[in-house]
């Protein structure tokens, strides 16, 4: 029991956010605001999407849902600041044009995405292959590599 540390106040809100990243958030959508998530021990965003606080600012009234856990493709809590506000920017699918009635709209279009994504894909194999064989490079490639495994002749 020696080694826990005990907190005298219940309402530990986590690391200190700076003035700047919530006026640029804010600037950003005013619905938004950040969290300390206790439990994953980073920031998260949410959204307010129903606002029941009394004031302007955002409470524990306000109805939210999950934008963003703050953290680094590595899963390192990441710095508040401009990096966030861009990754919050790539998520936002109201800025594209779509809207709570538009899933529809939005899978098609995924989905239309993906299919250029692979027939490209599918585009640059067949080409490469085509670029290999010709001339005879398949036999100059395995000539080459069966000549670098003999090493030299000294050894």
């Amino acid at each position: 029991m020696a080694d826990q540390i005990t907190l005298v106040t219940d309402d530990f809100s986590g690391p200190k956010v700076s003035e700047k990243f919530l006026s640029d958030l804010k600037a950003y959508d005013p619905t938004l605001l950040v969290r300390w998530n206790s439990r994953k021990m980073r920031f998260t965003i949410e959204q307010c999407t129903h606002h029941h606080s009394p004031t302007a600012e955002h409470s524990h009234l306000c109805e939210r849902i999950y934008v963003l856990l703050v953290e680094d493709a590595e899963k390192c809590m990441m710095p508040l600041g401009g990096a966030v506000i861009e990754k919050i920017k790539a998520r936002d699918v109201t800025k594209a044009g779509y809207g709570p009635g538009d899933l529809r709209r939005f899978l098609a279009d995924a989905n239309e995405l993906e299919r250029k994504a692979r027939e490209k894909i599918d585009r640059d194999q067949t080409e490469a292959v085509k670029h290999c064989s010709r001339d005879g490079r398949a036999q100059v490639i395995r000539a080459f590599n069966m000549l670098n495994n003999c090493g030299t002749p000294n050894r």
